[in-house]
């Protein structure tokens, strides 16, 4: 598993297992998901349910330090099945503005 063609991310992505964010799957509430990398173009992550490709989400993330979190949008671009009950979900963010792509800006050079 996992892409071995060439890389044709926008954004670099920094690698991290210990940070935790929030997506919204529309009627079925918030869930915490376990982050593997991220950036500015979006996240890699697991999480316990399996979401359709193109799928719109809210993503609410809390960046230490800060005491209001980070909200946006975000369309999943696939959702494999690793085990039986986690799946490898990827999203990528939808119309961040200025602001919040400077906040993730320095979330990722603080590590998160």
């Amino acid at each position: 598993m996992g892409y071995k063609g060439p890389e044709r991310r926008q954004y670099k992505r920094v690698r991290n297992k210990h940070s935790k964010i929030s997506i919204k799957f529309s009627e079925k509430g918030w869930q915490l998901v376990a982050i593997i990398n991220y950036g500015l173009g979006g996240m890699l992550c697991y999480c316990t349910e399996q979401i359709k490709s193109k799928t719109i989400v809210d993503v609410r993330i809390d960046i230490p330090g800060e005491s209001v979190p980070i909200k946006c949008k975000a369309q999943v671009i696939r959702c494999d099945k690793v085990d039986n009950d986690m799946y490898l979900l990827a999203f990528g963010f939808e119309g961040i503005n200025k602001e919040i792509e400077d906040r993730l800006k320095k979330a990722i050079q603080d590590g998160l």
